[in-house]
């Protein structure tokens, strides 16, 4: 598993959240957003992650991408896959 510096994580959140807005205002469909974000997975080497878009309050979409558990063949879902974020969320937040 790769690890990533504070700078790097606020780079792939910021272009998360440039792809999101984009999708959001409908300047790319859910086709290219998925796309993109299987692309960065690609070349980061990520297993698996959870990605959400939330607008007042309420997520308009989310979508799991890869592995939850790669041994056991376990598919990231949103809903129902723990993330451990550690202290990563207070970049996140700050974002």
């Amino acid at each position: 598993m790769p690890s990533y510096t504070r700078r790097e994580w606020l780079n792939l959140t910021a272009a998360a959240a440039v792809g999101a807005h984009s999708f959001r205002l409908g300047r790319t469909g859910s086709d290219d957003l998925d796309a993109w974000i299987e692309g960065v997975m690609r070349a980061r080497k990520l297993p698996g992650l959870s990605a959400a878009i939330v607008k007042k309050g309420s997520v308009v979409w989310s979508h799991g991408y890869g592995w939850a558990n790669i041994a056991r063949r376990t598919p990231m879902n949103p809903d129902r896959s723990l993330q451990n974020i550690a202290s990563v969320s207070k970049t996140v937040t700050a974002t």
